[in-house]
């Protein structure tokens, strides 16, 4: 039997440069700024997105919405994670 490693995010290439990017831009939709971004990001390199997202919302003083978490936490996938 041989063993597969993965990184934080499941993949098996290099991709940190645009997973950063995708968070970047999802953060800066949700609160109109990049300010804050990269010591928040710094915190939470490999975590959950929904986690991410919610400290997100809490760090920036906005509404905790378990809908929203979900929705934003889609979109950083499908449309931020492009290169």
């Amino acid at each position: 039997m041989k063993a597969v490693l993965f990184d934080y995010n499941g993949t098996l290439f290099e991709d940190d440069d645009i997973n950063e990017e995708a968070w970047r831009k999802t953060y800066k939709e949700i609160t109109g700024s990049e300010d804050g971004f990269q010591s928040l990001y710094q915190k939470h390199i490999g975590i959950r997105n929904d986690v991410f997202v919610e400290s997100i919302l809490r760090e920036n003083g906005l509404p905790i919405d378990k809908e929203k978490i979900v929705w934003w936490s889609k979109r950083k996938e499908t449309e931020n994670y492009q290169k």
